[in-house]
């Protein structure tokens, strides 16, 4: 959880303060002289409604439980093999069985 709330203050948004950002142009914010794109403006102002509805410490629970959720349907993918071509995402090759994995030949 840490690490959402890392990329939130990131963002200008933390438990106590939602940094509105300066406005130079009319389809961007500047957070600490970073520029977002007007996607990322749209996201971090939906982010802000979510946080005013909802509370900070709950978007931040549901964030981290979502990348939780990602990573473990990753490796249970991996792990069965439901992965394309063999591709490994979350650990080493070696660690699958072969039956699951063809081997390539040089």
């Amino acid at each position: 959880m840490e690490d959402v709330k890392q990329r939130l203050f990131e963002l200008g948004l933390s438990r106590s303060n939602v940094t509105k950002g300066d406005i130079p142009r009319d389809d961007a914010v500047g957070l600490d002289n970073k520029m977002l794109t007007p996607t990322q403006t749209n996201q971090r102002q939906k982010l802000i409604a979510q946080i005013e509805s909802d509370g900070y410490d709950r978007v931040v629970e549901q964030a981290a439980y979502t990348w939780f959720n990602r990573f473990t349907a990753l490796r249970f993918m991996e792990v069965n093999g439901y992965l394309p071509s063999g591709v490994r995402v979350l650990s080493a090759a070696g660690r699958i069985p072969k039956t699951h994995w063809p081997v390539p030949t040089f």
